[in-house]
């Protein structure tokens, strides 16, 4: 993603603020829907779980890179995985060096019963406000997203 060539001078004061406002609402609210978890696995493989259910197969190196983390650790994480039977390895049919990773059937459960026990805890959190503040939510929500394809 890369930064618009608008010079910093030319954003008006009220927008630099608005985006550091959003950009604090959002970061907290990441943190306290990632520390929503019904328990089995920690958060890092989680979000292995959720990579590969949402994008499919994937090497180390790519689930390292996407996560910004060493190969290491990563292998330290899905190592968890595979013991636990929430992944499975195997070897890449076009080039046997290369190990492909894959979500179990087992691992697609758990990153779903994750999925619902967020989705409650922040529906919760949004029976707390009313009517139109949740119209509100839906349409900044929207907005986000728009924002977030661009």
């Amino acid at each position: 993603m890369s930064i618009p060539d608008t010079p910093a001078s030319t954003i008006p004061e009220d927008v630099v603020l608005l985006a550091d406002q959003l950009r604090i609402a959002i970061a907290r609210m990441n943190r306290r829907l990632r520390a929503q978890t019904p328990g089995g696995v920690t958060p890092a493989q989680l979000t292995v779980l959720l990579i590969l259910d949402r994008h499919g197969e994937q090497t180390l190196s790519q689930l390292a890179e996407r996560e910004l983390v060493s190969l290491p650790s990563m292998n330290r994480t899905v190592s968890q995985l595979v013991v636990q039977g929430f992944v499975s390895r195997t070897p890449s049919p076009s080039d046997r060096r290369v190990t492909l990773l894959q979500i179990t059937d087992a691992g697609r459960l758990e990153a779903e019963r994750t999925r619902r026990h967020r989705d409650q805890w922040l529906a919760a959190r949004l029976l707390e406000l009313s009517d139109s503040e949740r119209a509100q939510l839906g349409r900044a929500a929207e907005m986000l997203n728009g924002m977030g394809c661009r």
